[in-house]
């Protein structure tokens, strides 16, 4: 393998690595390639000139920069194992990945957006525009499995119908036809072109058979066209007659109906959109069409040469016409007007955000900013007036991706005449869509959220003033460029030292006093992880908890009259096998997850309309009649009235996902039993064999769904107390499992119940933690069952200490912060500094939070909170009393008698 060496010339770093376009693209296309490498590697070809820093690069098409940072890294490694034949190391003799993808890097000057910027290569600058291209068919593919070109709803067949229609026809009769189709602005064109067929036939015939003279250069007769339309269609009464069918468009429309192998249609929007995705800037009026038509040619060598898209579309265009041209038309159209987010990752770059002040508050009083933070989400009530339904229209265009900017709109000055709008909160929509709900006459709509910034910050001025209602769009680049900024500030994040230690080593425990806020700061660990709900676990730990809540055991189940036991997971294992099916799909193309998705709707759609609707069943033998009665997880209940011995009977739903996926011919039980390897047919197989072929049928009606790339999450489990449980007991063999060194099918244990774990479970053949599961612990040092964590358990875990001043953050939305953060300080200090207490004994922020509970009395807090806390830390020790005054006086900044002269703290015993 050859060693290529960096070559430093002043701050640019590069090197060649003969890597071809050919090589590039091949690459790209290969669907082993991660997905989240190629959205990278776009994202800098979409960039001015193909460079641009991490930073700038997010701040334009969103994302984090570090994770940009990681993929072209990654990107970088995952391309020089796939060729295997060369190395790019540094002066140091480490290797260097990002070296790989770009031509080169440089060092940027203070104050710029980034302290680092890259080039992509040149040949792969070519390759992805190439595949760019393939990418656009394989989606316009995809749709039309589902969307056939002649659907009755988005119906596109016309355009083949119409040049079908056109052809042997004369220029003037072509022109009738088109004039009345959508191919044209028909509410200002037709009426023109109607009047140069009935006034000016001739002199319209000739400007066609101009327009038509492909000897003449495109540009050329598209200006002739418009100039000569023009004066046919001058008329002295009507002075805007002239100024219509003189356009591009128009003149496109006339020479696809003529020509439809030479030529297609074009509108301006769909060739600004083309240019948009090739990072080309569009041309000026009069030459773009002819643009449009020399970037469509890679497009329509694509398309002449994919026979899987012409099988796919035959059957709704095999009356007409053929035309590639017009199917390479069709392509773009569709996939940049009509169904915009069939591009996927695609979607998201070239459809720039939108930016929305929003209101936090329900009945103009309750203020929502701690709740909305808290469960990651934004709505708001709209009622049914005519500012209520404009403003909910507005609502209800929120898209995946725009930016929700929690504010309040006030006036400042003297005499209230300045406007000002104060940013509080900033968020990005990670909904696809919103909730909709009407209760009444109000309408309230919501969407998921991820807050990547609190703080306050005011912009003041006139234009300001425009932000006062529930919603309004925000355009002003000042508050734009700030948020832009703020969303670069990630290297800073709060817990940014925890989240690395925790990454490093998979398991962490916070210590510290009670009340500094442990379980608050593991949670908020896991939000600034990229944590959702759904990615995150919370149990707590106490003495009678044991190994079958936590893993697994048998519970008491009642079946009819009979009373049994039943295998249930335990809450880390449910954990664990939702992490674990994240991690697999992550791995997976678009059509294997197309087809497993597809499979597990039909499936559970199924189930659901049986046991609504009650459906009877018959086996195929016996004419046993059954039912369905309960759908669970892994299992479903079908009921069988006939059999006394077992009404009740389980069938597994990764039987019937696993014959689905594979689309097995079943014609008998006993092919079921075959198709498993069963010794012998079983009383389920008859049922499945039932079903199952049910289910096939209505499978072969249902479309397929749309899916997009599953990106690895991490998912975070936060144990609370972790010291108050017996660890042993809880954990078992999992002790194994959860060594960092041992994530992952590495660390695969067989549990204690593993030989009666049914088929389909996650881990039927043994059990383990998988890469992407974070274990957070929190506890008390002064409590007395720290002891319980036994060596064994505490190497398997990084620890450390939190103290109020880590969490005092907390705090910060009282109206008394700055004095509770002051108070909080002083009376930690006095406790540090007391001989037999010190910093484990420390009050923490979370007492101090209830001053926004009790209207900010610290009187109030001390006496009824801090001060009988204090004394359960001081029972059996002498002068109390003493010690309790010194306290008291550090609370409220009373100064101590120089005479006074408290004793140490003396343990009794």
């Amino acid at each position: 393998m050859d060693k290529i060496e960096i070559i430093q010339n002043g701050d640019v770093a590069s090197c060649d690595i003969g890597v071809s376009k050919e090589e590039w693209l091949e690459l790209l296309k290969d669907s082993a390639m991660p997905v989240l490498y190629k959205e990278a590697l776009i994202k800098v070809f979409y960039a001015p000139d193909h460079r641009g820093s991490c930073v700038s690069i997010c701040n334009e098409f969103g994302g984090n920069p570090q994770s940009l940072n990681s993929y072209i890294t990654k990107c970088g490694e995952y391309v020089q194992k796939k060729l295997g034949r060369f190395q790019v190391i540094r002066p140091n003799g480490k290797p260097c990945y990002w070296l790989v993808p770009m031509a080169e890097g440089k060092d940027l000057p203070k104050g710029s957006e980034g302290t680092f910027e890259w080039r992509l290569r040149p040949e792969l600058t070519e390759a992805i525009e190439e595949y760019l291209y393939r990418y656009l068919v394989e989606c316009y593919k995809s749709l039309r499995k589902d969307i056939p070109i002649d659907d009755d709803k988005w119906n596109e067949a016309y355009k083949w119908q119409l040049i079908t229609e056109c052809q042997g026809k004369d220029f003037i009769s072509i022109v009738d036809k088109v004039r009345v189709t959508n191919l044209v602005n028909t509410q200002l064109v037709s009426p023109t072109l109607d009047f140069v067929i009935k006034n000016r036939p001739k002199e319209l015939e000739k400007a066609i058979q101009s327009l038509a003279d492909g000897q003449v250069l495109l540009d050329k007769r598209i200006q002739d066209f418009a100039a000569t339309m023009q004066k046919i269609a001058d008329v002295p009464d009507n002075n805007k007659q002239n100024l219509y069918a003189n356009d591009e468009r128009t003149a496109s429309a006339i020479l696809t109906c003529i020509d439809p192998n030479t030529y297609t249609t074009y509108k301006y929007g769909l060739y600004n959109k083309v240019c948009q995705c090739l990072n080309i800037p569009p041309k000026t009026t009069g030459k773009c069409y002819s643009h449009f038509m020399e970037l469509i040619k890679p497009l329509l060598h694509i398309v002449e040469n994919d026979n899987e898209l012409h099988d796919l579309v035959a059957p709704s265009i095999e009356n007409y016409v053929k035309s590639d041209l017009l199917l390479a038309q069709d392509i773009l159209w569709v996939l940049f007007v009509s169904f915009p987010k069939q591009l996927g990752f695609l979607y998201s770059l070239l459809w720039k955000p939108r930016y929305w002040c929003v209101g936090y508050f329900f009945d103009g009083t309750e203020s929502q900013q701690s709740r909305f933070v808290e469960e990651g989400i934004w709505e708001a009530w709209f009622n049914d007036n005519p500012d209520g339904q404009r403003q909910l229209k507005l609502a209800k265009t929120i898209k995946k991706g725009d930016i929700i900017i929690l504010k309040s709109s006030f006036t400042k000055g003297n005499k209230h005449n300045i406007p000002c709008v104060r940013l509080f909160t900033l968020g990005e929509v990670t909904s696809d869509e919103g909730f909709i709900r009407e209760e009444g006459t109000s309408t309230n709509v919501s969407y998921k959220v991820n807050y990547f910034w609190q703080g306050q910050m005011d912009f003041d001025g006139s234009k300001y003033g425009r932000y006062r209602k529930t919603i309004d769009e925000c355009t002003d680049k000042e508050i734009i460029n700030y948020i832009s900024s703020v969303r670069t500030d990630e290297p800073t994040m709060k817990y940014a030292k925890y989240i690395e230690l925790l990454e490093q080593n998979k398991n962490l425990v916070l210590t510290g006093a009670p009340g500094t806020g442990k379980t608050f700061m593991a949670k908020a660990i896991a939000k600034e992880m990229g944590c959702s709900d759904d990615e995150m676990a919370f149990v707590q730990f106490h003495p009678s908890y044991d190994y079958t809540d936590f893993v697994e055991g048998l519970r008491p189940v009642k079946d009819c009259d009979n009373f049994g036991f039943e295998l249930r997971n335990g809450v880390f294992k449910d954990f664990c096998a939702k992490a674990l099916q994240n991690f697999k799909d992550s791995k997976k193309t678009i059509q294997t997850l197309q087809q497993e998705t597809s499979v597990r709707e039909i499936l559970e759609d199924f189930i659901e309309e049986a046991i609504d609707n009650r459906m009877p069943f018959n086996t195929s033998g016996t004419k046993n009649s059954f039912s369905i009665v309960e759908n669970n997880e892994r299992t479903i209940t079908v009921e069988v009235p006939a059999n006394e011995k077992t009404r009740l009977v389980k069938l597994s739903k990764a039987d019937f996902i696993d014959l689905m996926e594979k689309n097995i011919t079943v014609k008998s039980g006993k092919d079921i039993q075959e198709h498993f390897h069963r010794k012998h047919r079983t009383q389920q197989d008859s049922y499945i064999y039932v079903l199952y072929n049910i289910i096939k049928k209505q499978a072969a009606k249902k479309p397929s769904v749309d899916v997009s790339p599953v990106e690895i999450k991490k998912y975070v489990f936060i144990i609370d107390e972790i010291n108050r449980g017996d660890i042993s007991k809880i954990f078992g063999e999992l002790f194994f499992s959860i060594d960092p060194g041992y994530r992952g099918e590495n660390g695969k244990v067989n549990t204690q119940y593993q030989n009666i774990i049914e088929d389909g479970d996650s881990f039927k053949d043994g059990f383990f933690v998988p890469e992407n599961v974070f274990i957070i612990g929190t506890m008390n040092d002064i409590d007395r069952s720290v002891e319980n964590m036994d060596f064994a358990m505490r190497r398997r875990f990084s620890w450390v200490e939190v103290t109020p001043a880590d969490t005092e953050s907390m705090l910060d939305e009282l109206s008394c912060v700055e004095e509770a953060k002051e108070t909080m300080a002083r009376l930690n200090k006095a406790i540090e500094e007391t001989e037999g207490l010190g910093s484990a004994y420390m009050i923490g922020p979370s007492y101090f939070l209830k001053l926004g509970e009790n209207g900010g009395d610290f009187d109030k807090l001390w006496k009824m909170n801090i001060e009988p806390l204090l004394r359960e830390y001081l029972r059996g020790f002498r002068n109390t009393d003493d010690i309790i005054n010194k306290f008291s006086m550090a609370y409220f900044a009373q100064k101590e008698e120089e005479h006074s002269n408290i004793s140490e703290l003396t343990d009794e015993n």
